[in-house]
């Protein structure tokens, strides 16, 4: 039996890899589903920093060096989503709606969890030569030993098919007053959106919360660049 070891993944020759959920992440889900606003919240902090730029799952036998003012590899977010941590965040923020700091942190979890689980990553070697890691999704050669991979994006899934679109935008126009959450919602949907056209969909419905981000804090950068984007997005017009 041949047993193939990474950060988070346990694959045994012939069978469909299984994902290593870490006991920090297992915490940090488990204080999301608190009862208690503050529990939930420290949850989506401590969740946030476990799946913080740690590596993804790369196969003993490859090596990747990666130039991170390019890009950076996804990280034990998926294992993260595997365990639930999506689900999770979305059911603490419906039940603590009417809290706008719970609100605000949650839309920085989703974003987070979510963020880099699917990017396009330059700059990337691979050694020994035309290896590739069984997270790839898509890699092209652009010199020996270099490629450009896309790594798979089942957060970004998630995202959708679990409801933290609707949760982002619910937490938005509940506190149209939070500006940092606004800006945090903003960055989230942005997140969820500009990867996917089936995620642009669902958010698209609701373009006039955005909207009325937008329009209601014309001096906040962060607001206004993402907000902006978000609707050209949704207008369709952007070719990425």
């Amino acid at each position: 039996m041949v047993v193939v070891r990474s950060s988070t993944r346990v694959e045994e020759e012939g069978k469909e890899a299984a994902v290593v959920v870490p006991a920090e992440v297992q915490e940090a889900i488990a204080m999301v589903e608190s009862d208690s606003p503050l529990v939930a919240a420290e949850g989506f902090s401590k969740l946030s920093h476990a799946t913080f730029n740690n590596p993804t799952d790369v196969p003993l036998h490859v090596t990747i060096a990666v130039d991170l003012a390019d890009g950076c590899l996804a990280v034990g977010k998926e294992a993260a989503g595997a365990a639930g941590a999506v689900k999770a965040i979305v059911e603490a923020m419906e039940r603590n709606i009417s809290n706008g700091t719970v609100q605000e942190d949650g839309c920085h979890a989703l974003r987070n969890v979510a963020f880099h689980c699917g990017t396009i990553i330059s700059s990337v070697i691979v050694y020994p030569p035309n290896a590739c890691c069984c997270a790839v999704q898509s890699c092209r050669y652009d010199a020996p030993n270099a490629v450009i991979l896309r790594l798979p994006v089942p957060n970004l899934a998630l995202a959708r098919e679990q409801g933290a679109i609707v949760a982002v935008l619910k937490a938005m126009e509940a506190h149209p007053e939070n500006e940092a959450l606004q800006a945090e919602g903003c960055w989230a949907l942005l997140v969820f959106c500009s990867n996917t056209e089936e995620s642009a969909e669902v958010a698209k419905a609701h373009a006039s919360i955005v909207e009325k981000a937008v329009a209601t804090y014309p001096t906040n950068a962060d607001i206004q660049s993402r907000g902006r984007f978000l609707t050209v997005l949704f207008t369709g017009a952007y070719v990425g």
